[in-house]
């Protein structure tokens, strides 16, 4: 009987230090891929600045220069090389990061307590939507990146009071959406509601926005 408890507790110790190895190699392995993704996406931003110069010196050459546009091929082969390795999520999130989203009043970011606090009488509460000048990405995933639905605006679900006059500011890369406040008083309080997307988007804590008139 003592051998064969003896036997046992033997064969779960080593069982046990299995699983335990097993896990060891696993994380390390997660760990190994994570930071091969990292190098990555490292890797493909080097491509697209090196080829945002490459594209200038095209459009400043008269006679298109064959070397240059071979170059800016390669370029493209090897991001689509490296996207070989991501998985879907990670696509998505590479693709996301593309898409930059600001919430600020008269050009002061709102923090992500969602509470700002002002003293103007005149304010505007902009939204604006920034992308790269020149992206590597296929376009099926580039435009993944951006938030769901016709516009980004539509994110912000409710506005009170509601804004004097609303404004639009276009660009190619940078665009805003603006609601204007005039005539504030001491304690006025605007409030937002955003969705959680656009929250999560900025990096805010909470989806309700508060502006406070000092």
């Amino acid at each position: 009987m003592m051998f064969l408890t003896m036997f046992v507790l033997v064969g779960c110790n080593n069982e046990t230090s299995s699983v335990t190895d097993e896990d060891e190699v696993l994380e390390e392995k997660v760990l190994e891929l994570e930071q091969q993704n990292q190098a990555f996406q490292v890797k493909i931003t080097e491509l697209e600045l090196e080829n945002e110069d490459l594209q200038e010196q095209i459009c400043a050459e008269t006679v298109p220069d064959a070397d240059l546009d071979e170059r800016f091929r390669l370029h493209e082969e090897q991001v689509v090389e490296i996207l070989s390795y991501f998985s879907e999520e990670q696509l998505n999130a590479f693709a996301e990061d593309q898409w930059q989203y600001r919430l600020s009043v008269s050009d002061v970011d709102i923090p992500v307590s969602g509470v700002l606090e002002v003293e103007a009488d005149q304010i505007e509460i902009s939204l604006s939507q920034q992308q790269p000048e020149m992206s590597l990405l296929p376009s099926e995933i580039f435009e993944q990146g951006q938030i769901s639905g016709e516009s980004y605006h539509e994110h912000i679900l409710e506005v009170t009071p509601e804004p004097a006059e609303e404004t639009w500011r276009d660009g190619t890369v940078v665009t805003g959406y603006g609601l204007i406040y005039t005539d504030l008083t001491p304690g006025t309080e605007i409030q937002l509601t955003i969705t959680e997307e656009l929250q999560a988007r900025l990096g805010f804590e909470t989806n309700q926005v508060i502006i406070r008139t000092n």
